[in-house]
Parts: structure tokens; sequence; C-alpha cells
């Protein structure tokens, strides 16, 4: 099995990222485009203990969240940017209210939480999770699902700030990226069993798109596809797509897409403008994002954390 990047993990990857960014495109068709989130937390769980772990385990972590900071941070400021338009369309347009939005991204970037709450995962993987024997590991992983299930029950997974306090959301990133770094222990890149290449590429968005069909049983359909359908996704994902391009841009253009997608909305909006500005405005800025950032991260700077990631 290829130890360099794993391309059917960056499908994926672009997968999740496309769902989420189409859910705000047409947020008037109800889906359950945030368990993509759910998936990119269980995706960075094993992917940061393929990547890190061994160094972690006898002390890396301060070097490791500095480029997990490196890599997410910059990435969420410069697609702030975008919201500009929209900033200076409220009623307080003065030079405070503006530096403060574009200062704290949640404001302007609502998937930014997101960001906040993996970088919580990373702080907790590096202080004490990669210090876990397997088992302990899973047990602590255990315990903190059977939590998130009595939160989760009766109304779904889709708790941000704002609808939920931040114990709540910091559980809910915890228990998929610690689910990521038992799998990763357990398989190694080699899963026990192999679904086939049509389901792992097509079973999220299938599933995302029908959630109105599950609206009565919300929360066992949402902890059902984090515990059931991610770990498969995962497993398909290291047995399909190594060397496909397609696969490998759909995984560059991942987070610059989520990162800068609903300011660039947000600005278009200010407008009044419609579904095709928004579609072309958040890809567009995504596009943009890839290549300024890319042109950041040179390989003299690059870690194996950034390069993973």
């Amino acid at each position: 099995m290829h130890r360099g990047r794993l391309d059917g993990l960056d499908g994926l990857r672009g997968i999740a990222a496309l769902c989420v960014f189409l859910s705000h495109v047409f947020p008037d068709y109800r889906t359950s485009a945030y368990l993509a989130v759910d998936f990119f937390f269980m995706l960075s769980g094993y992917v940061m203990a393929r990547s890190y772990e061994a160094r972690l385990g006898s002390g890396g972590g301060r070097a490791f969240m500095l480029a997990r900071i490196r890599r997410l941070c910059p990435t969420i400021l410069l697609a702030g940017l975008f919201a500009l338009p929209w900033l200076l369309s409220q009623p307080d347009t003065s030079a405070t209210f503006v530096l403060v939005c574009l200062a704290l991204p949640l404001l302007i970037n609502f998937p930014a939480w997101s960001i906040g709450a993996e970088l919580f995962a990373n702080l907790v993987h590096a202080l004490g999770l990669a210090r876990l024997g397997t088992r302990r590991l899973a047990l602590f992983g255990m315990v903190s699902f059977a939590a998130l299930v009595v939160i989760a029950w009766g109304h779904g997974l889709d708790f941000v700030p704002g609808r939920a306090v931040w114990w709540a959301i910091g559980l809910r990133a915890l228990v998929p990226y610690i689910a990521g770094i038992v799998l990763h222990r357990l398989w190694r890149d080699q899963p026990p069993f192999a679904p086939g290449a049509f389901f792992t590429f097509a079973a999220m968005p299938v599933a995302l798109a029908l959630a109105t069909l599950f609206l009565a049983t919300r929360g066992w359909a949402d902890l059902a596809f984090m515990a059931l359908i991610c770990p498969l996704l995962i497993a398909g994902g290291l047995c399909h797509g190594q060397g496909s391009r397609l696969a490998q841009a759909a995984g560059a253009f991942s987070f610059p897409l989520y990162a800068a997608h609903a300011p660039a909305i947000l600005a278009v909006q200010a407008f009044g403008l419609g579904w095709p500005w928004r579609l072309a405005a958040g890809l567009a800025a995504g596009a943009l994002v890839m290549i300024v950032m890319e042109r950041m991260h040179t390989p003299s700077t690059g870690s194996p954390v950034l390069k993973a990631a």
C-alpha cells in the first residue's frame, strides 16, 4: 500500500466539501450536508494519526499544533476578505466593525466553526490521545460516543455555535476524530474489507441528499452515518482511486472551497444576486484561495502534516 498521499481519501474530501458548498448555494433544499463535517473529522483523525502520531507519542505536540495552525488559519483569514462587500453593506461600516469581523472568522464565515473544532481535536490528540494504547483509546471513544448519542438522539448532529454549547461541539468533533485514529491503528491503510468503488464515491452525496426521508428519525440516522457509513467510506477510499488525477484535484480544491465559499456567497447576497452567482462566486473564491495558498506553501516550507492534511 502506498505511503504517500491517499488519492481515494482526497477524492472523498473533495466530495464532502462539494456537498457542504452546494447546501449553501441552495439553502432552501433540505439535506444533511452538515454530516460531511463529521466525515471530515474522522478523516482528519485517520490522516493525522498516519502522518504524525509516532512523533506525537515522543513529545512532538508543539510542532504538530503549529503546523496545523499554519495549515488552517491563514486560509480562513484570507477567505474572509471575500466578505468585504457584504460587510460594507451593513449599517455599521466603521473600520473597527470591519476589522473585528475579519479578525474573528466565525462572524463572516460560518463553516469556520468546524476548523476551530478540528484544532481542538488536534490539541487533545497531541496532549493525550497519542499516548493512549489502542484499547484504551477505543474505550474512551465508545464512552464519548455514548455521551454524543444522549445529546444527538432527539435532534441530530446539526448543532453549531449559536445552537449548542461549546462542549457539545467539541464532543461532536472528538468522537469521529478518535474513530479515525483507531481505524488507522487497526488498518494501517489495509482495511479488512473493500467496499465497491461506486459505493465509495456515491454513498455520501446520495445519503446526504435523501435526508428528508429521515426527518422523523433524524437522530439515529445522523449517528448511523457517523458510526457506520463514515468508516465504510474511509475503507473504500483506501482501496480505490489511487493514481486518479480527478481525485487528486478534488482533494487539492477541497479545503480552499470549504474555507472560501461562505464569505463569497455573503458578498453575492449583498447585491441581491441569485444561485448562479452564488455558485460561480464560491467556485471562483475557492480557486483563488487555492492558488494563493499553494504559492505560500512552497516545498521548502512544507512538512509531513501540511502535506497530509
